[in-house]
Order: structure tokens, then sequence, then C-alpha cells
């Protein structure tokens, strides 16, 4: 996710989620590396730096095996709209 209040918007709703510090266009390879192997869902925010931040995240995480979709809100901007418009994590 994009930010603190996605991940409680998510963590509320019973997911799993996590963000890097800083906000968009700050992922750095490393973080991918405790993500390594599994299967990894990403929230993009819907706006161009959202897109962008979810694009860097996805071919970082790819270089260690990790399997990633990305997906947007169906309402709103991000997780946290998505949750409180009344969508669900599937």
């Amino acid at each position: 996710c994009e930010g603190e209040k996605d991940v409680l918007a998510i963590e509320k709703a019973g997911g799993v989620a996590t963000c890097n510090p800083m906000g968009a266009g700050k992922w750095r390879d490393e973080y991918s590396w405790h993500l390594r192997g599994t299967k990894v869902v990403i929230v993009a925010d819907n706006d161009p730096s959202g897109r962008k931040h979810a694009v860097q995240g996805r071919e970082s995480l790819l270089n260690v095996g990790a399997s990633v979709t990305i997906v947007e809100a169906k309402e709103g901007k991000d997780a946290a709209d998505h949750m409180e418009a009344g969508f669900g994590l599937g």
C-alpha cells in the first residue's frame, strides 16, 4: 500500500499489509528481500505517482521471485477509500 492509512484499513478487514517509508517513489530494492518468494498484491493509489510507484515495486519484487499483482480501488483513490466504500479484500 501507499501509506499507513491504507495498511490500517486492510488490517481492519483481516488482511496483512505493509508500506514503505516516505510514500510514493521511495521503494528500495532491499525492501523486496523481505517478501522474496511470496505472493504480493500491490494496491496502487489511483493517480500517476501511485501507478508509477506500483510498477517500481513490482519490478523490484519480481527480481526476488515474488509473484506480483497490481490492483486499484474500485472507488476512491486508495485502499482506505475502497474499504470505506464497502468493498472488501476480495
